[in-house]
Formats: C-alpha cells, sequence, structure tokens
C-alpha cells in the first residue's frame, strides 16, 4: 500500500514559519524573564539569586516558555505531514 502524497499549500508553509520564528522568539524571552544565574557569579550569587529572587517573573518566564512549546507542536505536526510519508522511516517519523 502506498501514501498518497499531499502538497501543502504555500499559506500552510508560511503558518508553520510564522510559529516556527515565534517560538524561537518566545523562548528567548522566556529565558530572559527567568534571570537564572550563571556558574560565574559563584555559589553565593547562585544561592542568593534562587532565595531573594523575584518569584513573579521567574514563573512568568516559565509560562512564556510553555507557550512557546504549545506553538511549536503545530508546526511538528504539519512537517511530519508534509514531509514525511512517502518512505517507511518517513511514515515512521510522522
Amino acid at each position: 500500500m502506498t501514501a498518497a502524497r499531499t502538497v501543502a499549500s504555500p499559506r500552510l508553509w508560511q503558518v508553520a514559519g510564522g510559529l516556527a520564528l515565534a517560538h524561537v522568539v518566545l523562548m528567548m524571552v522566556g529565558i530572559a524573564l527567568q534571570s537564572t544565574p550563571t556558574l560565574t557569579e559563584g555559589e553565593e550569587g547562585i544561592r542568593s539569586s534562587y532565595a531573594e529572587g523575584d518569584l513573579t517573573r521567574i514563573l512568568a518566564g516559565g509560562y512564556v516558555e510553555v507557550v512557546a512549546f504549545l506553538l511549536l507542536l503545530p508546526v511538528v505536526v504539519f512537517l511530519a505531514q508534509a514531509l514525511g510519508q512517502t518512505t517507511a522511516v518517513g511514515r515512521w517519523a510522522s
């Protein structure tokens, strides 16, 4: 049995591309909002950042990252359907 290959419209490709770009931008915004400490701050800097950090800002950054991943889900499904229906490996991946 061969799978019928459907050609996705250019509009679907544009929407998927826009959602993928939105995912990348929102991930960067979420990481910037969280303002997580780095190893260069030392043990005391890391400890104070977690103990005295702004909880609202940290949770907002995490929420933005979750929204970014939710935007990525339709992109992954679209790419699986658009690219991977002709070979056995493509069907398995989709």
